[in-house]
This record gives structure tokens, sequence and C-alpha cells, in this order.
């Protein structure tokens, strides 16, 4: 397992079950445009978690019935040992379905509410 990986299951993302928040922003990367997505997951508690990943690509969300989207914790699979061109890490909700992508950066943080 990777270091990546590992300091997100450090956070305890299963503590964080409810997305508050997707953000998709295109920007410059210096080789052109990319697609960044930034998730933000809120428990019961005051902190949040921060996922952030830049150059995303085969993005699949599927909003769920009731507006409480539960995602649990992510699946996170660190590719980049496979050498592919762009992509070095696999993000999923395996439990729900609901969100799917491939990035070429993997970034968490939790952060206290402000």
């Amino acid at each position: 397992m990777s270091t990546v990986v590992e300091h997100y299951l450090a956070l305890s993302p299963r503590d964080f079950p409810h997305l508050r928040s997707l953000l998709l922003v295109e920007q410059d990367s210096g080789d052109g445009p990319e697609l960044v997505v930034e998730l933000t997951f809120v428990g019961s508690g005051s902190e949040s978690l921060v996922v952030r990943c830049a150059g995303v690509r085969d993005l699949v969300f599927r909003q769920p019935f009731t507006s409480d989207m539960r995602l649990n914790a992510l699946d996170v699979d660190d590719v980049r040992h496979a050498q592919l061109e762009t992509i070095g890490f696999e993000v999923r909700d395996i439990e729900q379905e609901h969100l799917s992508f491939k990035s070429r950066t993997f970034d968490v943080a939790k952060h206290a509410a402000g």
C-alpha cells in the first residue's frame, strides 16, 4: 500500500460519510487544461475531510435518489507503478457505486470547522 493511500486511511474516512460538496474545476496545469475534483466530506463532528484530485479522467457520478449523499469511504488504488501515461490513482465508491474516476494526483486533508 502506498503512503498516499495509508495517509488517507489514517484520517479515518469512514468517520466522514456525508458528501457536503463536489467541486469540478478546469485549471491550467502548465501542459494544458485539466479537470480537478474536490470532494468535501463531513461527519457528526466539526471537522471535514477534503479530497482533491487533479488530472481527472473517466469521471462517473450517479446522483442518489435522496439528497443524503453517503459514500462511507472511497476505495483508492495507487496505480503509478503501472506507468499509465497520466493516471496515478483509481478512485471509486464501491459500496454505493455513485462515484468513480481516475486521476493524476490524490491529496487529502482534515480541516477543522471554520
